[in-house]
């Protein structure tokens, strides 16, 4: 089924965020379930409001570490929850080396969700019906680039779990698989950097089943990967993400994307605090927004709102290669 590429273009003060997504030319085709943002202003408010909050988590973090100085092992110029988010996200990062890559993809990431910034789809491209992705853009190798520069790292992994049948080690072995896979990952989107990798993908149909904050925390992560050359060592959720050292876990998007939200909300987040009883984004209007309101750890989710955004439309002709 032949697609076309749909945008919609939003001004919020100086900067143009560009939603872009694929849109099949029959609308009776039912192979993807496409949210047509032109049309749906409850899922295209949600997006909005969740890049506000992307947006403002990675500037408040970049101030927050920026603070940072490290001396003899020794943290200083951190707050409560900075120091939470040091031992929980970044596993105790404590050196000079550690804190200075945290400042600098911080400051990375806030630059880039602070500039002119595309928000792509991920449903209507083949294999990515994911929450999230960045890839390598065409001409850098494309997503068989990255497949390329991964192999060699995970084969002999992979060899080694074939015979090992104890299964403690096999654990082992996942976990050091998973993080040796993220840091060369990690390598090799900085080596790309920004310019050769596409746009954030983020699964807009999030906004029907997820809140706010949950689709903030992806974006940023996504932003992670394309600002500040982090890569995918451990999700949250995942066995391998307690197993990880602060060497490793200043390469990690995770691991920013949670503490950047936890900077904002002023609370150390787990993998599990997104799956409270929050109200889904496609909802946060009317009563259920004045139920938001009262609650603090969602002050300012209009910020950027008070007036209302200018839509500059949609266009199915921009030029791709500046998206």
């Amino acid at each position: 089924m032949a697609t076309l590429d749909r945008y919609v273009l939003v001004r919020l003060n100086k900067q143009t965020v560009t939603f872009k997504y694929k849109k099949p030319m029959e609308d009776n085709n039912k192979e993807w379930v496409v949210v047509d943002l032109e049309k749906n202003e409850d899922i295209r408010i949600g997006m909005i409001r969740a890049f506000l909050r992307a947006r403002d988590a990675a500037v408040k973090a970049s101030g927050a570490f920026g603070k940072l100085k490290s001396k003899s092992g020794a943290i200083s110029g951190a707050g409560e929850v900075a120091s939470g988010v040091l031992d929980a996200h970044f596993k105790g990062a404590s050196g000079a080396d550690h804190v200075d890559k945290i400042q600098k993809s911080f400051a990375a990431i806030a630059k880039g969700l602070s500039e002119d910034v595309v928000i792509s789809d991920t449903i209507g491209r083949p294999g990515k019906e994911v929450e999230g992705c960045v890839d390598p853009k065409r001409a850098a190798g494309g997503e068989e680039y990255m497949a390329a520069m991964l192999k060699p790292v995970v084969d002999p992994y992979i060899a080694q779990l074939k015979v090992e049948e104890n299964q403690k080690k096999q654990f082992e072995l996942l976990d050091a698989m998973k993080h040796a896979k993220g840091v060369e990952m990690a390598r090799v989107l900085s080596e790309l950097g920004p310019a050769n990798l596409k746009s954030i993908h983020v699964l807009f149909n999030l906004c029907t089943c997820r809140s706010v904050d949950f689709i903030a925390r992806v974006i940023v992560h996504e932003a992670a990967h394309k600002f500040a050359g982090a890569g995918d060592v451990s999700y949250m959720h995942e066995g391998s993400f307690r197993s990880m050292n602060a060497d490793v876990a200043v390469l990690n998007a995770d691991s920013y994307a949670y503490a950047a939200l936890s900077i904002l909300r002023d609370e150390v987040l787990t993998s599990t605090t997104f799956w409270r009883s929050e109200p889904i984004a496609s909802t946060v209007q009317g009563k259920a927004q004045k139920k938001l309101d009262k609650k603090s750890m969602f002050g300012g989710i209009n910020r950027g709102l008070e007036k209302k955004p200018v839509f500059l439309g949609t266009n199915r002709f921009y030029e791709k290669k500046n998206l």
